[in-house]
């Protein structure tokens, strides 16, 4: 018989009992049947942080390299990524430039030190996060020409913001137009913006939108080139729209359906 089958050795199987009479032993403060405090205290935490958004880091990093199945590492520990939103099971989507964008559990990165230097005031922001995203890079257009659109952070922050993302030149513009205005007359959007999945310039993506009856802002195609990858995972059906807090936070998402309209009322009380 091998060593890793032989039974346990005295001392071993000493310990094994004397865990055993503990386990058995009655206890009143014990917790109930299937309950872990450990599992709880990290649930806990996971619930402060995600609740705590006005502490999320603008940047985080990995604190290990992050590797693929052939041992090729993919990300560069240390690397500072921008942080795209956070998930309430505490995974984050990171965007770190050419090294991709990716879903990382907050256990590898330095989020929780960078959100606490934030929060002391050690660290600043000078936009809350996902409005510093879109921060003057959305255009404003109407039959005669196209401009950029000056956001006014003051007037959005704390408000609510609705993304929708769709190719404009084959998706059902007048359909996303009116599940945009559905959400918007349930409460407090303060900014809508389109997020063109295309190759096709500006101008081309205002005339499909035009001749949708859409007339919120978009999102410059050069940039909207790299925030379609940064904020929509692999998989995520087109098209897609997602209502978020302006730091990020996602209060509801999903194809633009009625079922995502009808989550993104409630969560906007409406």
């Amino acid at each position: 018989m091998s060593q890793s089958s032989s039974l346990p050795t005295k001392p071993i199987a000493c310990g094994l009992l004397l865990a055993l009479i503990v386990a058995c032993a009655p206890n009143d403060d014990a917790p109930p049947p299937g309950a872990s405090p450990a599992k709880d205290a990290v649930a806990e935490r996971l619930a402060a942080l995600y609740a705590d958004e006005a502490s999320w880091p603008t940047r985080v990093w990995l604190e290990e390299p992050m590797v693929d199945a052939s041992g090729e590492v993919v990300v560069k520990p240390k690397r500072p990524g921008v942080l795209v939103f956070v998930r309430r099971n505490g995974d984050l989507r990171v965007d770190f430039g050419r090294q991709g964008a990716h879903t990382v559990p907050i256990a590898r990165t330095n989020f929780v030190g960078e959100a606490a230097r934030v929060r002391s005031g050690e660290a600043s922001k000078t936009y809350p996060n996902l409005l510093g995203m879109v921060m003057n890079r959305v255009v404003e257009f109407d039959a005669e020409r196209l401009r950029p659109h000056k956001l006014d952070a003051d007037a959005i922050r704390g408000g609510r913001i609705l993304l929708v993302f769709a190719d404009a030149a084959t998706a059902d513009v007048e359909a996303l137009s009116a599940f945009a205005a559905g959400v918007k007359a349930a409460g407090d959007v303060r900014l809508t913006t389109f997020v063109p999945i295309t190759d096709e310039r500006d101008g081309d993506v205002a005339i499909d939108l035009l001749a949708g009856g859409w007339s919120d802002p978009f999102v410059m195609t050069p940039m909207a080139r790299s925030y379609v990858p940064a904020m929509l995972e692999p998989g995520t059906p087109r098209p897609f729209a997602r209502l978020s807090t302006d730091e990020g936070r996602i209060l509801a998402e999903g194809p633009p359906d009625e079922a995502t309209l009808g989550a993104m009322r409630e969560a906007l009380g409406g």
